[in-house]
């Protein structure tokens, strides 16, 4: 395949925002010379074609020039990186023997999956994440702070497994591949309050009646789920807009009940990990409709 032939195709995948103004790429297909220029300041291989690894490098250099200019924080979203109104820790910025696995893309992503950890922070959230050798895009935890430890547009991350629907085989269909992953570092767990205060010094609000699948959810010996901060709620509220303008994927979800809905691997939006299988409940007390407005609720 040509580097102009590929290049289109990459950019349809890794770039449907675009690349930023200073790489002089607002054509790329066509600007083979001056890519193989750019790879080599960025210490990539130069062999013009935008591929994932080219992709990060650009988003990188963007977040750094973005950070440079005093923003309090941003993401990384394929070529380019996004201000954000709260502090942000980036996979970047990491010094982290291990990063979290994950696959280069080959599909666009249609969903993105919210999660919460059943941890107290994203430091906790990434220790057992990296433990269990799974890993997700995003992480917020109850004073609003958000930890990025993947980029999305390239890389799909190991956050959704099987959902309720089968293969011609009758083994679960992945719904990592098509998926970005949106955690909240959160215990959820009523019986775990009390470790949450001590942390926090303040307690989440408890939802006696928080249901999953037809009734009631119960971890351990108490009904029900703890729910989340005002901050966190917001975080999640600019985050997943932003990802969703910059990736493509429909600002929808399928209304708050935690229900498997009619097609777990073709609806395009914001969902719920409950929703996507009936072998999961979170992230538990989250009002959809709260967070991110009654409009986009289909």
């Amino acid at each position: 395949m040509t580097p102009s032939r590929y290049n289109a195709r990459a950019m349809r995948l890794y770039a449907l925002d675009g690349y930023p103004q200073w790489t002089g790429l607002e054509d790329p297909v066509h600007k083979i010379t001056r890519i193989r220029r750019l790879q080599a300041e960025l210490r990539v291989k130069s062999d013009g074609m935008i591929g994932p690894r080219t992709t990060r490098a650009i988003g990188i250099e963007d977040y750094k020039r973005i950070m440079d200019g005093g923003a309090q924080g941003a993401i990384i979203l394929g070529a380019k990186a996004y201000p954000v109104h709260r502090r942000v820790r980036q996979f970047v910025d990491r010094n982290l023997r291990d990063d979290l696995t994950g696959i280069s893309r080959r599909v666009r992503a249609h969903q993105l999956v919210l999660h919460h950890s059943a941890t107290y922070d994203n430091d906790s959230t990434y220790r057992v994440l990296l433990r269990k050798g799974i890993s997700t895009h995003f992480a917020i935890q109850w004073d609003g702070a958000l930890d990025q430890y993947l980029d999305p547009v390239t890389t799909y991350a190991f956050h959704v497994g099987g959902v309720d629907a089968w293969d011609e085989d009758g083994d679960r269909i992945s719904g990592n591949p098509h998926s970005v992953g949106f955690d909240f570092s959160s215990n959820a767990i009523p019986d775990l309050q009390n470790r949450h205060v001590s942390q926090w010094q303040e307690p989440r609000p408890y939802l006696e009646e928080a249901r999953a699948h037809g009734s009631i959810v119960r971890y351990k010996k108490l009904p029900g789920g703890l729910g989340y901060s005002d901050a966190e709620k917001q975080g999640a509220r600019e985050v997943c807009a932003i990802i969703c303008q910059a990736m493509g994927i429909e600002y929808q979800w399928p209304g708050t009940k935690m229900e498997v809905i009619d097609d777990p691997l073709g609806f395009k939006g914001i969902v719920m990990h409950g929703q996507l299988t009936r072998r999961k409940s979170d992230p538990i007390a989250l009002d959809m409709d709260e967070v991110f407005g009654e409009a986009g609720c289909v």
